[in-house]
């Protein structure tokens, strides 16, 4: 798909997300955590039209809200008037010469916090006294970055699938996340209010690093061992020797802040509130240095995990818009009377079929479609750093390939709503890295086992042709016998 079909994919994309209804997952009685974010999007003007309107921001508000009340009015439905709300919003001039964005924001460095200096969305758990997710939603990104999204400048567009977010490497629930998207209907953004001690700063990134044209990879290396066994410093220190570590995919994003977190002036003294405000102080001023530091470094932000996955569920109905397909990487099914028929002058291109198929079928980096319209579906699930725990994953992962499989050709048809692919996969996924870890750990116990047998049947030997004066070990007289 070209870049210049990124605004009407999107339009079609939120036009589907407020009609579809979200797949709802209940928390059990055992793990009631459950937790919200905001998906925000926008839509930058040109640089031609920022003066026009910025001149007549005033205008533009009045017509928007007129739009909106209108569509409320004629609508009878919800769904129907936020169609008839962005249909009116898309129509206009400078959204149509503008680039679509979304936000995210990267996490504070905390040593108690999981998601330490990761990119995110805003968010965070739902407390007693919220009223439902949605709420959660918008006090929480509020708090975060300081939007209202109950301001009429935000339109609420509908909800993703909710999400497991497990550990143990898939076996044990922490909490069920809902992902809301919301578009804001104003040219100009609000002077966002970061909360420093969870929010280092504020990214809008194009949508084009996302979608169109081909997404910058990289990787991002997690210790196996601190998932396995968190809290025992001898089972983590083997279980790094034999497993290594899992290697995500990334994408990489620049990292050109929207707003960096600063100290509050009441505070930044912390005469106020005595050793509680200066410790307070001493801590935004961390968070303040550390994020300013990755902006001068130019380290570019790491988009992958969960984020991703939320993201590429966006993506995915983008991806439904029609339009001439683009070319893609994905596997070609590449039969036996293909290969019997081939001639000396197509071998060079059953070659580079079959090494598409082997890269698919072995979950191999770069991820598959990775040149596609959006990135894989299969994007957010790891790799591993020893080569035979791939290739334990791949015999156990039949499953999970033919769903995710199912899952790709579903997208825009029938079947795409009858299955909560996303969890399937993930489960599918998981169990096969279960079995393939144990069936590694297994084969490594049992040569371990091998050499230690044989270096004791070795030394004995040795004893034993000493005593009776002979040399060396005799390996020739035991290969002869």
């Amino acid at each position: 798909m070209a870049p210049s079909h990124t605004l009407p994919a999107l339009h079609h994309a939120l036009s589907r997300l407020s009609v579809t209804k979200p797949r709802i997952i209940s928390s059990p009685p055992t793990q009631p955590r459950r937790a919200s974010v905001a998906l925000i999007l926008r839509i930058r003007p040109h640089v031609d039209d920022e003066e026009y309107l910025s001149q007549h921001q005033r205008r533009s508000r009045s017509r928007r809200s007129s739009i909106a009340s209108s569509s409320s009015r004629s609508g009878a439905a919800g769904k129907t008037s936020t169609q008839r709300t962005l249909s009116s919003f898309f129509s206009l001039p400078w959204v149509q010469r503008g680039v679509p964005e979304i936000l995210y924001i990267k996490r504070a460095t905390r040593a108690t916090d999981k998601w330490s200096a990761h990119v995110a969305f805003p968010g965070g758990r739902r407390d007693e006294t919220d009223e439902d997710a949605l709420y959660t939603a918008m006090r929480e990104t509020w708090e975060e970055v300081g939007l209202d999204l109950a301001d009429r400048d935000f339109l609420k567009i509908g909800q993703l699938d909710d999400r497991e977010i497990t550990s143990s490497l898939g076996k044990r629930l922490l909490m069920v996340l809902s992902p809301f998207v919301f578009l804001q209907t104003t040219p100009f953004s609000h002077h966002p209010e970061l909360q420093p001690t969870e929010v280092a700063s504020a990214h809008w990134v194009s949508l084009a690093h996302l979608y169109t044209p081909k997404p910058r990879w990289g990787t991002v290396s997690i210790d196996i061992a601190t998932r396995l066994a968190p809290k025992s410093s001898g089972i983590r220190f083997l279980l790094k020797g034999l497993l290594g570590k899992m290697d995500f995919r990334c994408v990489l994003l620049p990292n050109d802040p929207w707003a960096i977190a600063d100290e509050d002036d009441d505070t930044a003294s912390g005469d106020s509130d005595g050793p509680q405000g200066v410790e307070r102080a001493r801590r935004k001023r961390e968070v303040r240095t550390e994020a300013v530091k990755s902006v001068k470094d130019g380290s570019d932000l790491q988009l992958w995990g969960l984020t991703l996955g939320m993201t590429i569920d966006l993506l995915a109905h983008m991806s439904t818009f029609p339009s001439a397909p683009s070319k893609s990487s994905s596997a070609q099914p590449v039969s036996l009377q293909s290969i019997l028929h081939t001639t000396p002058s197509q071998l060079p291109s059953l070659f580079r079929k079959v090494a598409v198929r082997m890269r698919d079928e072995l979950h191999l980096n770069p991820p598959p479609m990775a040149d596609a319209k959006a990135p894989s579906l299969t994007s957010v699930y790891p790799r591993f750093s020893n080569t035979d725990v791939n290739f334990w994953i791949w015999v156990f992962g039949a499953r999970y390939r033919y769903i995710v499989r199912s899952w790709a050709s579903s997208l825009g048809g029938p079947s795409e709503r009858t299955y909560n692919w996303s969890g399937l996969a993930l489960g599918a996924f998981y169990t096969a890295v279960r079995r393939a870890l144990i069936v590694a750990i297994a084969l490594r116990a049992l040569g371990a086992l091998g050499m230690a047998t044989l270096a004791v049947w070795l030394g004995r030997r040795r004893v034993i042709r000493a005593r009776r004066g002979l040399p060396g070990l005799g390996l020739d007289e035991v290969l002869r016998a």
